[in-house]
């Protein structure tokens, strides 16, 4: 993942947590989640558990009506940030194999991604 953010008050200031491979059934097909979030340096509770984000992640895929992975990566990033106060941004990918990979010239997968930080949610 490759994020630019142009600006000295940078919100990915703080340790990162990177949780790769995280993966669900959606519109029946398996989809793979990819979710960065960078924890805010003074925060009591720095870290958390695999578990429990990769419940709150299944949980957004399974209740929620998307369309789209783009859609389905806002719901997710949207939903880590407001549910945790020391978390101060989030990357989140979501990709999907591509059904014709018989196709030598087709792309393997199509995915979404999304950065959020706290303020621009």
């Amino acid at each position: 993942m490759s994020n630019l953010i142009l600006s000295n008050s940078s919100p990915t200031r703080g340790d990162k947590t990177t949780h790769n491979g995280l993966k669900y059934k959606w519109s029946n097909q398996d989809i793979l989640v990819d979710v960065d979030s960078w924890i805010i340096p003074q925060a009591s509770n720095p870290i958390y558990p695999l578990t429990e984000l990769s419940r709150l992640v299944r949980k957004v895929v399974a209740e929620g009506s998307f369309n789209n992975l783009l859609d389905i990566a806002k719901g997710v990033a949207t939903t880590v940030l407001n549910l945790n106060d020391y978390i101060s941004a989030v990357a989140v990918s979501v990709k999907v194999e591509n059904p014709r990979q018989a196709d030598a010239d087709s792309t393997d997968y199509w995915g979404a991604e999304v950065f959020r930080y706290k303020g621009n949610i």
